[in-house]
């Protein structure tokens, strides 16, 4: 804590002396971009917690599409994505490693410390997180995983119903922040509902970008759930008691609401 606070000051206080915002979040993306080493398809990075991985591979029906704890490779670096540490973004300064999610918890920190309101979005299936920051009364989407170049900013940085100036938000499924959907700030998108709902083991929205398989996990307690999507096609998936399955596919169309019962 000591030396990332110290960094993370340094950081601040450099943003105190531009003249914008916009000059501010080009130097937090710099910082985040110049310095740190990428997690994702590192090969450097290895599964790093023994007991986590045997306990897994002995009870296979525990284990959920994204589960990991932490990273690390030969020089030190680590990653933590789960338990008291994940996400702090002083343990990520300290460590200068990560994906976008930790540059997005680092991010968010810097920006709310420089005087910019801030929060932490992204889509829930993990597929991407970046940084809303408030201009007037509009929130913009900022993305410190892009280049930040003051002379472009909209592919880094602009108003969240430009969303498809960025390549990597304009495919998310849909957008969180916490557990409150704001899909509907990102448009183009349409909605769904679910009916019919019994309580599930695992209850997910499926879908696929690149050859990529990507779950937003859905709250199966729930007799009916509702939110939007982005435009794409789907798979429904759930599971009873790790015995009866259930799949469906559906495809979200702009403006439209598709409406699904399952078990029925």
């Amino acid at each position: 804590f000591p030396e990332a606070s110290q960094e993370i000051n340094s950081v601040v206080n450099y943003t105190q002396n531009l003249s914008s915002d916009v000059e501010r979040l080009s130097a937090i993306s710099n910082y985040i971009q110049d310095d740190f080493v990428w997690l994702l398809r590192n090969p450097s990075f290895k599964y790093d917690d023994t007991y986590r991985s045997t306990f897994f591979s002995l009870v296979p029906p525990l284990k959920t599409p994204g589960d990991r704890h932490y990273y690390s490779d030969s020089n030190g670096l680590r990653v933590i994505r789960d338990g008291n540490y994940a996400n702090n973004p002083y343990c990520i300064a300290y460590y200068h490693a990560g994906a976008c999610g930790e540059h997005a918890a680092l991010a968010n920190l810097l920006a709310n410390m420089s005087g910019i309101e801030a929060r932490r979005v992204g889509d829930p299936s993990g597929y991407h997180g970046w940084v809303e920051v408030k201009v007037g009364d509009e929130w913009y989407f900022y993305d410190p995983t892009f280049l930040a170049p003051l002379n472009a900013t909209q592919s880094w940085f602009a108003p969240t119903r430009l969303r498809n100036n960025n390549s990597v938000i304009a495919d998310a499924a849909c957008v969180f922040v916490g557990n409150e959907d704001i899909t509907h700030h990102y448009p183009p998108y349409g909605g769904l509902n679910i009916t019919g709902i019994s309580p599930f083991d695992r209850f997910s929205i499926n879908w696929e970008r690149n050859g990529d398989q990507y779950y937003c996990p859905l709250n199966g307690s729930d007799s009916a759930v509702r939110l939007n999507l982005t435009p794409k096609k789907y798979r429904l998936h759930a599971n009873r008691l790790f015995v009866f399955s259930y799949e469906q596919e559906f495809e979200i169309k702009d403006g439209e609401t598709v409406n699904l019962r399952v078990f029925a």
